[in-house]
């Protein structure tokens, strides 16, 4: 048994608990917050508590994926590719009783692996056409675990979602956890290695890769991107990921070959939305191209964005000027300040 010692246990993560958690943490204490729920906040959130009283603040951060602020606000918003179809949603799910001396690893489509003399991705596609893999789910990805015999599965997806709507989005998730049954079921009757798999966990929520794209000051394009483009208002610097397009019409990538990119910097105009001000953008809504947001809309380069447009937000509050106004340079050394390295 793996025993953890605390100074403090917090026993439930609504509105007193995150603050008692908080609070002893700043005091110097161990803490743990414990909640029954995947999600904190209590009442506050899982509760749908709706507000008493409104607010008002200085700066806004949109950081809600989809733009909802920004739109709201009257934003220019871009939305998918030019045919106006987005990539589709997925919902990963964990399963375990795997045996590791013949369950197969597949990390993605590029990946070549090879089952029984066959690569495991034309070996998935061929039983999509046998009828018993749906076509949808014809890129089975099984990404190792932490954990000996478990393994990640990326491969659910539903297409043409419409991510701004709740009935949409709820039907998806509906068909996203069928879905999830019907491939635990092929695995177990297809798949050497797989025979005893079971699920043991699956997301929460949704997972949304593409939505409203905000266009700001600059809209960054991959051609630039896969040159490793540098930026005097740099904020996020050798950001890197490959142009990464899941099909928004079909299964697998949409594009034949994946790209690659160079080590990128994201500069702050992308994060100013065009006409407004006292709102900045971060994550996978800022402003870029369809193919650009598919580099940089994972998750690590979206935490350095909402690091750096969080600091400006703060500055220009404390300077009593918009985000736009602020000078860029200060904002740079105060990134530079607390380790975030910008220039080569």
């Amino acid at each position: 048994m793996n025993t953890k010692y605390y100074d403090v246990i917090v026993a439930g993560a609504g509105p007193a608990g995150i603050c008692a958690a908080v609070a002893a943490a700043r005091q110097g204490a161990r803490v743990a917050l414990i909640e029954r729920y995947g999600v904190i906040g209590g009442n506050l959130t899982a509760g749908y508590v709706g507000p008493i009283l409104g607010s008002v603040s200085k700066n806004t951060i949109d950081c809600t994926g989809d733009a909802i602020v920004s739109f709201l606000a009257g934003a220019k918003i871009e939305k998918g590719r030019a045919d106006g179809l987005v990539q589709p949603v997925t919902l990963e799910y964990t399963i375990d009783g795997v045996d590791e001396s013949k369950g197969i690893i597949c990390i993605g489509d590029v990946d070549n692996v090879q089952l029984n003399g066959e690569c495991f991705l034309d070996w998935c596609k061929k039983k999509a056409d046998e009828g018993k893999l749906p076509r949808m789910l014809a890129a089975v990805r099984l990404h190792p675990s932490v954990r000996p015999g478990c393994r990640q599965v990326n491969t659910t997806q539903v297409n043409r979602v419409d991510i701004t709507s709740v009935s949409s989005i709820f039907t998806a998730d509906l068909e996203l956890r069928q879905q999830i049954r019907l491939l635990t079921q092929f695995l177990k009757e297809n798949l050497p290695g797989y025979e005893n798999c079971r699920v043991i966990g699956s997301g929460t929520t949704t997972g949304v890769r593409e939505s409203r794209r905000v266009m700001g000051d600059y809209v960054i394009d991959v051609d630039e991107m896969a040159e490793g483009c540098r930026f005097a208002d740099v904020v996020v610097h050798k950001a890197l990921f490959i142009v990464d397009i899941h099909n928004p019409d079909g299964a697998g990538q949409a594009e034949p070959t994946i790209q690659y990119c160079k080590p990128y910097d994201l500069p702050y105009r992308c994060f100013l939305p065009l006409g407004l001000e006292g709102l900045l953008v971060a994550g996978r809504c800022i402003s870029g191209t369809h193919r650009a947001h598919a580099s940089y809309r994972v998750m690590s380069i979206c935490m350095a964005m909402g690091e750096a447009v969080g600091i400006a937000a703060a500055m220009s509050a404390s300077q009593h000027c918009t985000p736009r106004a602020l000078d860029v340079g200060e904002l740079q050394k105060r990134l530079e300040s607390l380790g975030i390295e910008l220039f080569d």
